[in-house]
């Protein structure tokens, strides 16, 4: 089963395109809702969404759509991965930093990434990490996405890094994730990491 984490706009259109598109991998897939029905369409909704909604509140109901994939009839409790694009590539990030027993964990382009090894926690005991980011992306300078590889190693994570030139932030969406440029690439990296991890 694979936990899809939303982008900062919410549990929108283009995240339950990309859910089903996964699920017709063969996965079982629940895209989870962080800001319990709230969505943004425009940056500054979608600002005031990522700072009004506690933090608290998101990673409490991310770990409790965890918890309800491990207890889910369908479900291989210990096959379990997790995902998220910018505002829920952070959040699969600290959710792979907390939880225990996660056979895989990716970011696309997840923004405050941890780059002290004393501060990702289980992400060495969870399984392979995959990092997803573009080299043009203003919000996540290419130095630190190199310092969380360089904290991935230090903690002995097992880890892939990649950059795909040319593109920006968020450039994986569901109208885009079946061309055959970087978000097809990335969205294939992504399918073969899940075929290997679970």
């Amino acid at each position: 089963a694979v936990l899809m984490i939303h982008e900062w706009w919410g549990l929108n259109q283009d995240i339950t395109i990309l859910a089903n598109a996964l699920a017709q991998e063969g996965y079982v897939v629940l895209a989870a809702d962080a800001y319990r029905g709230e969505l943004a369409t425009t940056v500054p909704q979608a600002l005031s969404l990522t700072r009004s909604t506690p933090v608290e509140q998101i990673r409490g109901d991310l770990d409790a759509a965890l918890d309800f994939l491990k207890n889910h009839p369908m479900v291989e409790p210990d096959s379990i991965a997790t995902m998220g694009f910018c505002f829920g590539g952070r959040e699969s990030m600290h959710l792979g930093i907390r939880a225990e027993g996660l056979a895989g964990v990716v970011t696309l382009y997840g923004s405050g990434l941890v780059t002290d090894p004393e501060e990702l926690g289980n992400l060495a005991q969870n399984g392979p990490v995959l990092g997803i980011f573009g080299e043009n992306d203003g919000s996540i300078p290419l130095r630190e996405v190199e310092e969380f590889g360089d904290a991935l190693e230090a903690t002995g994570a097992e880890h892939t890094i990649t950059v795909y030139p040319g593109v920006g932030h968020a450039f994986v969406k569901s109208s885009s994730y079946q061309d055959d440029g970087a978000a097809g690439q990335a969205w294939d990296e992504l399918v073969a990491f899940f075929d290997e991890v679970l």
